[in-house]
């Protein structure tokens, strides 16, 4: 063999022996992006029934129907697809001298990674295209978090339900607008369920209370406040809760009920109000299998049912610490709440202990309602535990509560710090929350102008909530479409106060 071919041949045999890896290069993360339009992108005088846009990559649709929009509306559109090339068919009469804008969101995607983006196609109908721009930021109206997917419209008169214009919000709760006429608007958000891209009455909405006057080369930002429409009452929860307790909830005030269960009116002994919504009923159900509960207030009348199984009959008694966890202030009582009616106290199964000393101590036994009672140490304990044996609770059931206990530690004065709320900068009727974390320390009613004092708090970091009670009923209320009425401002002072054991501290809310 030639010496120059047997070199060649091994250095091919010395090739093939190494082993790699073939990789494809990095990622493609680029959207396909247009590279010619016909008629050109921001034509004018356009009267044309179709456009079309070639692609640099090969490409497929994604869901043209849903993601294909334009704006004013009033034409109907379809796309075909033709490798790199979509041809967008435009049904229906251009108005005169207006710009549309078509919108493909999310609908161009390339045909291996999925990459895709907003691509917008404008022309007009006239001699030139509209340049205003306009901002619409919207949020949950309670929450104050900014909403995505909304649909925020531009309307031409307060009764139309259908938008002159129309864009959604981003995670930013943004909904950005461009190629606007100039002129005067009226604001409108809503969650557009269907996708009809009309108002409908049980759709979460929010507006603008002014008229929007939008001209080119001012580009303002209106703040709207997202909120459940009204609803008409409506009881929405009936069931049992416990040992011949059912709960009743309603989306209205129950504190002026009359309520009637199985065709006998119920006494107050035999009621209980959890929240001004919400109530307990404290009867019997061992020999039932259902119950009918007729809720009456004023006009309104509503008839409900609930089943009642053997699960619900053997319901196990239940006793729990009003107080969840933490230190009692000198203020305070050992208060304890059962799932049902209670029926008897026996305090020979209850037994006060001190942890100092391990001694048992004398003590006052008090019923408070239907389903809580008080326990009060006759001497000083500064650390104990109550401890509950079988029989201590009877109420009036076969279910018999195995033996519980719960501690407690009454702390002193110098324990607990003292805040001040300082609400100088606001008027009329207030509802002011204080939280510790996600928990709710308290809920009071005040008002502007005033400061609200929190003695006995815990060492800890406290925030606060602050409503603006314009219709004075002591609840947090949304807004009113029909009746131009905006949900009731809140405000989140979410930056934490620190209390300090023995110490004073003073914070001012503002606006």
């Amino acid at each position: 063999m030639d010496f120059r071919l047997f070199i060649i041949f091994a250095l091919l045999l010395s090739s093939c022996a190494q082993v790699g890896t073939i990789t494809g290069g990095e990622k493609d993360t680029v959207a396909p992006n247009p590279t010619q339009t016909s008629p050109e992108n921001g034509s004018v005088g356009f009267n044309e029934k179709s456009f079309t846009m070639d692609f640099d990559e090969y490409i497929q649709l994604n869901s043209p129907l849903q993601t294909i929009s334009i704006v004013p509306g009033g034409i109907k559109l379809d796309a075909q697809l033709n490798k790199k090339k979509v041809t967008v068919t435009l049904g229906g009469d251009f108005k005169p001298n207006t710009t549309y804008v078509v919108s493909f969101n999310g609908t161009i995607k390339d045909v291996t990674e999925g990459n895709d983006s907003l691509i917008q196609y404008v022309f007009s109908t006239g001699t030139s295209i509209d340049s205003a721009e306009f901002c619409v930021n919207v949020t949950d109206a309670w929450s104050l978090a900014p909403m995505d997917k909304i649909v925020v419209g531009l309307f031409t008169d307060t009764n139309e339900i259908s938008p002159y214009y129309f864009a959604k919000t981003g995670k930013d709760g943004m909904a950005r607008f461009r190629y606007l006429r100039n002129g005067k608007y009226v604001v409108r958000a809503f969650e557009d369920l269907n996708g009809d891209l009309n108002i409908q009455p049980q759709e979460r909405c929010g507006f603008s209370s002014d008229t929007t006057d939008i001209q080119a080369g001012n580009i303002d930002t209106v703040a709207v406040r997202m909120f459940n429409p009204t609803s008409k009452r409506k009881v929405n929860t009936f069931k049992t809760a416990g040992i011949n307790r059912y709960v009743v909830g309603a989306n209205f005030s129950l504190l002026d009920a009359t309520l009637t269960l199985n065709g006998s009116p119920l006494e107050n002994g035999e009621l209980s109000h959890i929240t001004e919504d919400s109530i307990y009923i404290y009867q019997g159900f061992s020999d039932l299998t259902e119950a009918n509960l007729v809720v009456l207030k004023d006009t309104f009348v509503d008839t409900l049912r609930a089943r009642i199984t053997t699960k619900d009959k053997a319901f196990p008694l239940r006793l729990e610490s009003i107080k969840k966890g933490g230190m009692y202030t000198p203020l305070d009582t050992l208060t304890y709440s059962v799932n049902g009616k209670i029926s008897a106290l026996d305090s020979s199964f209850i037994f006060v202990k001190n942890l100092a000393d391990s001694s048992f101590v004398p003590f006052q036994l008090a019923y408070l309602g239907i389903n809580q009672f008080t326990i009060v140490p006759l001497t000083k304990v500064e650390k104990g535990v109550v401890i509950f044996k079988k029989g201590a609770i009877n109420c009036g059931s076969t279910q018999i509560m195995d033996s519980t206990g719960f501690t407690f530690q009454f702390g002193e004065n110098e324990d607990f710090g003292v805040l001040d709320a300082v609400l100088s900068d606001f008027k009329g009727p207030l509802i002011l929350q204080l939280k510790r974390g996600t928990e709710l320390i308290s809920e009071r009613l005040c008002t502007g102008g005033t400061t609200v004092r929190y003695n006995y708090l815990e060492p800890a970091e406290y925030t606060f909530v602050l409503i603006e009670d314009h219709n004075g009923d002591g609840q947090w209320s949304g807004g009113d479409v029909k009746l131009r009425i905006q949900p009731e401002p809140v405000y989140r002072f979410s930056k934490p106060t620190k209390v300090r054991a023995n110490w004073d501290v003073s914070v001012e809310l503002r606006p």
